[in-house]
């Protein structure tokens, strides 16, 4: 089988293993549950895959790297007023609302399945959220340098906050039936939350 063929396979388990972890869970699914899908033999999964964590872990890969391209998008030292920090925010946060909202099932594996599973990958998630974190911190400090927000800002422990505040407001947005408009409550309230509180007063 050509390289090709090969990495179209591998395709195709993963996006049948998606579509089982989101409905099942990730316990509760097995191997003959993606094969079935497929409607391969156990066989040719384990031809691609060591195990249901080796596919759910390259599931979990994928996702990290997707979020942290989406994150680096922005430079941090790019806003120069805190109206321009505001633009950063609302476009930081529509892109990482836009990723689980191209597929719905990331979204479900992403806040319900990933964490717990196991030790190996709750590492992983951890590293990637300190990351995530130091590299939100840069924004903050920017800030700081350039005068539009407070000098008092503990920026290690509010960058941590602001990416609490992402994160669970995108799950709250993909949770709501009406999801544009919860999306426009949720980034307003957010942006003046976070902006109101730290910007520097004249």
């Amino acid at each position: 089988m050509n390289e090709n063929k090969i990495n179209q396979r591998r395709s195709d388990i993963i996006e049948a293993a998606i579509q089982v972890f989101s409905e099942k869970g990730y316990h509760a699914t097995k191997i003959s549950d993606i094969a079935e899908l497929l409607k391969i033999g156990h066989g040719t999964f384990y031809r691609y895959f060591k195990s249901k964590f080796d596919i759910f872990n390259a599931i979990a890969d994928d996702l990290i790297l997707h979020v942290g391209q989406m994150v680096t998008t922005e430079a941090p030292t790019e806003s120069n007023s805190l109206e321009d920090y505001r633009a950063q925010l609302n476009r930081i946060g529509k892109s990482l609302f836009d990723i689980f909202m191209t597929d719905i099932r990331i979204f479900r594996i992403a806040f319900y399945e990933l964490l717990g599973v196991d030790a190996t990958l709750n590492e992983k998630l951890e590293n990637a959220i300190k990351l995530f974190d130091l590299y939100t911190e840069q924004y903050l400090i920017n800030g700081v340098n350039k005068c539009f927000l407070r000098p008092d800002l503990d920026t290690e422990v509010i960058a941590k906050a602001v990416n609490g505040m992402i994160f669970v407001s995108c799950k709250a947005v993909l949770d709501a039936e009406d999801k544009d408009a919860a999306y426009q409550r949720w980034m307003n309230s957010v942006s003046l939350l976070m902006l109101d509180g730290m910007a520097l007063r004249a």
